[in-house]
């Protein structure tokens, strides 16, 4: 689904629409990465991330899979009913930006933690994921800030 390396990645915008507290941005420029608060427009200095941390969760976009295709017509539009969880917006330094909308799945009314939705692009089309991807859904800012 994806597959990019890190240095062809120049800003990654992390949003949690419902909770703008936790967004970020990092931009990515040579060796460096930065990261931006966009609520309180607000640039971390270096000493205070974790910028290991920060490579390491640029490095998860290198190979993102899917396991199938969400092909039963009433999950497919509940999940394009709701607000998605997490939203992930990747620039790259040549193409077009890469954008995914990350849903929480459900089996039989619960919460179903080892696998999520994804939709890429704004697609029509819903896939299902599994938690391979865990490292990089639910991650908030704080998890990359040295207190």
């Amino acid at each position: 689904m994806v597959s990019l390396k890190p240095q062809e990645i120049a800003v990654v915008r992390v949003r949690y629409p419902g909770m703008k507290e936790k967004d970020f941005t990092l931009f990515i420029r040579d060796d460096s990465v930065l990261m931006h608060d966009p609520v309180n427009n607000f640039f971390y200095p270096g000493e205070r991330v974790h910028v290991e941390k920060l490579r390491m969760f640029t490095s998860y976009f290198m190979n993102i899979y899917f396991e199938d295709f969400v092909t039963d017509p009433g999950t497919r539009d509940s999940v394009l009913l709701s607000i998605p969880d997490m939203q992930v917006i990747i620039d790259v330094n040549d193409g077009d930006p890469v954008e995914f909308d990350i849903f929480p799945c459900y089996t039989h009314g619960r919460r179903d933690d080892r696998y999520i939705y994804i939709r890429k692009n704004k697609d029509p089309e819903i896939l299902i994921g599994k938690h391979i991807i865990t490292d990089l859904w639910g991650k908030w800012k704080e998890d990359f800030i040295r207190n």
